[in-house]
C-alpha cells in the first residue's frame, strides 16, 4: 500500500515543480512591486491579473481535462485526433476574444470607472495565448516527459522574470511591466511547448470527438470557473465598494497564500486523477484512500502554519511593511487550498464514475451562493467581510463534492480525531495571531512560532493522523529506494 502512496507523490513531485516554478514567480516578483510600485499601482496590477486568472480558465473550455480524458480511451480515438480537436476547440475563442476587444474600452469603464482599454487589450491577448499554451502542457504531462514540461515553463518564468525587471527598472510602464512581461514570457513558451509536441501536429478531426469532448470539458470548465472565480471575485467587488489601495492588502495576501497553490494543490492536482486511473481497482483501494487524506492534510496544514507563521518576516525583509496588516488575511486565504484539495480529492469520484452533470450541480449552487453573498453584503463590504465570503464558498464546494461523491469514497472527514485535528490546528493559527497582534519583541515572536510548529507536529503524532509505523515504512521503503538506485 505504502509504495502506491508514495508512487502518488512521486507523480506530483515531478510534474508539479513546473506549477511551482509559475508560484515562485510570483515572490520572486515581490522585491519589484515593493521597490518600483506603490500600493495603488500593485492593486490596478492585481486587478488585472486577477482578471487574467479568469480569462484563462473560460478561454481555455476545460480542455486540458478532456485532452486527459480522452487520452486513456485510446480503444476509440486517436492522440493525434484529439490535439487536433483540441485545437480547434480553443479557436472558437474568437466568437468571444473580439467582441471583448472591439468593446474594450467600454468595458474597463464598466469594471474599473476609468479607460485601461489598452491594459486590457494586452489582459485579453496574455489570457488567449496562456489558454492555448495549456495544450502542449497537457500533452507532455500525459505523454510524461516531465524535463520538456519543465523547459515550457522555465521558458515562461525566466523571460517574464527578465522583461518585467528590464522594462520596470528602464522605462515608466510601472505595473505595465508586468503585462509586457507576461506577454512575452508565455507567448515564447508556448512556441517552445508546440517545437516539442511537433510530432503530434498533424490536422486529423474527428466532429464526434469534438462533440464528445466539449461535452466532457464543458462540465468541467464550470467546475473551473467556479474554483477561479472564488479566488478572483473578491476583486471585483472590493474594487466596487472601496478602492485599489484595500484591493492591494487582499491581493497581497493572496499572493502569499499561493505558494501553498504552487507547492502542494498544483502538484496534487496534476497528479490526482491519472493516479486514480491506476489505483481504482486496487484490493486495498479504500485503505489507501483513507490514508491519503490524513497525508494531504497534515502535509497541507503544516505548509499552512509555516505560511501563517513566517510571512510577516518576508514581508518585512523585503521592504513590503505598507502590506503588514495583509498577515492577518493569510490563513484564511491559506487554508482556502486545504478546502479546494479537499474537493478535488472528492470530485475524483465523479470523474471516475463519469458523473460530469454533478460537477454542474455543484459548480451552479457555490456560484449563486458566492455571488448573492456578495451582492447582499456590497454596502458593508471591506477585505474581512470579501474574506469571509471566500472561504465560505469553498467549505460549501468541499462540502457538496464530499456529499455526492462519499458513496464511493468511504472516507469519514468528521471522524473524531480528524475534528481535534481540525480544532487544534485552528487554536494554534489563532494564538499565533494573537501573540503577534499584542507583541512587538522579536525573540518572543520567534520564540512563541517554534513553541508553535513544535505543537503541531506533537498534535499530528498524537492523534495518529500519520503513525510510527508509517514514518518507519516511508523511511524504509525510500531509504530502499535510494540504495538500488546507487547500485
Amino acid at each position: 500500500m505504502i509504495r502506491k502512496i508514495l508512487e502518488f507523490f512521486k507523480d506530483s513531485a515531478v510534474y508539479g515543480v513546473g506549477q511551482l516554478i509559475n508560484k515562485v514567480l510570483q515572490i520572486l516578483l515581490l522585491p519589484l512591486i515593493f521597490i518600483y510600485l506603490n500600493k495603488i499601482q500593485f492593486g490596478v496590477l492585481d486587478y488585472f491579473l486577477s482578471l487574467i486568472n479568469i480569462l484563462s480558465v473560460f478561454f481555455g473550455l476545460g480542455i486540458i481535462t478532456g485532452l486527459q480524458r480522452f487520452e486513456f480511451d485510446r480503444k476509440s480515438y486517436n492522440f493525434n485526433e484529439v490535439i487536433s480537436s483540441s485545437f480547434l476547440i480553443l479557436s472558437c475563442n474568437l466568437i468571444f476574444i473580439i467582441p471583448l476587444l472591439y468593446f474594450r474600452n467600454s468595458i474597463s469603464i464598466f469594471l474599473i470607472g476609468d479607460d485601461y482599454s489598452f491594459d486590457f487589450t494586452m489582459v485579453i491577448l496574455i489570457s488567449s495565448i496562456s489558454a492555448f499554451n495549456s495544450i502542449p502542457l497537457g500533452v507532455l504531462r500525459v505523454k510524461r516527459k516531465p524535463f520538456l514540461f519543465l523547459s515550457v515553463t522555465l521558458t515562461n518564468f525566466i523571460f517574464y522574470l527578465s522583461s518585467t525587471y528590464f522594462l520596470i527598472s528602464t522605462t515608466n510602464l510601472n505595473y505595465k511591466s508586468f503585462l509586457w512581461g507576461g506577454i512575452i514570457g508565455i507567448t515564447l513558451s508556448f512556441f517552445v511547448g508546440l517545437y516539442h509536441i511537433r510530432e503530434y501536429l498533424i490536422i486529423k478531426i474527428d466532429f464526434k470527438l469534438i462533440k464528445s469532448m466539449l461535452r466532457f470539458s464543458l462540465a468541467i470548465l464550470l467546475t473551473s470557473l467556479t474554483t477561479i472565480l472564488l479566488s478572483s471575485s473578491n476583486r471585483i467587488f472590493i474594487k466596487m465598494a472601496s478602492g485599489f489601495d484595500e484591493l492591494a492588502t487582499l491581493g497581497m495576501a493572496s499572493r502569499f497564500s499561493n505558494i501553498i497553490g504552487g507547492l502542494i494543490l498544483a502538484p496534487f492536482t496534476l497528479a490526482w486523477l491519472p493516479y486514480l486511473n491506476s489505483l481504482v481497482d486496487h484490493s486495498r483501494f479504500q485503505e489507501i484512500i483513507n490514508k491519503l487524506f490524513d497525508y494531504i492534510t497534515v502535509l497541507f496544514t503544516f505548509f499552512i502554519l509555516l505560511i501563517s507563521l513566517f510571512s510577516i518576516v518576508i514581508i518585512n525583509l523585503i521592504g513590503g511593511s505598507e502590506y503588514a496588516s495583509s498577515y492577518y488575511l493569510i490563513p484564511a486565504f491559506s487554508l482556502n487550498f486545504l478546502f479546494l484539495s479537499y474537493y478535488y480529492f472528492f470530485a475524483g469520484a465523479l470523474y471516475l464514475r463519469k458523473q460530469t452533470s454533478r460537477y454542474i450541480i455543484i459548480a451552479v449552487i457555490v456560484t449563486v451562493f458566492n455571488t448573492t453573498l456578495y451582492l447582499v453584503l456590497l454596502n458593508v463590504m471591506n477585505i474581512v467581510t470579501a474574506t469571509i465570503i471566500t472561504s465560505s464558498s469553498y467549505v460549501l464546494l468541499f462540502l457538496l463534492a464530499y456529499h455526492l461523491s462519499n458513496r464511493m469514497f468511504e472516507v469519514n472527514v468528521f471522524k473524531k480525531n480528524r475534528i481535534l485535528f481540525y480544532i487544534a490546528f485552528i487554536l494554534l493559527i489563532l494564538a499565533d495571531q494573537c501573540i503577534s497582534y499584542y507583541s512587538n519583541d522579536e525573540s518572543i515572536l520567534l520564540v512563541s512560532k517554534l513553541i508553535i510548529t513544535t505543537s503541531f507536529i506533537s498534535i499530528v503524532l498524537l492523534l495518529r493522523l500519520i503513525t510510527n509505523k508509517d514514518l518507519k515504512i516511508l523511511y524504509k521503503t525510500m531509504s530502499n529506494k535510494i540504495i538500488t538506485n546507487n547500485i
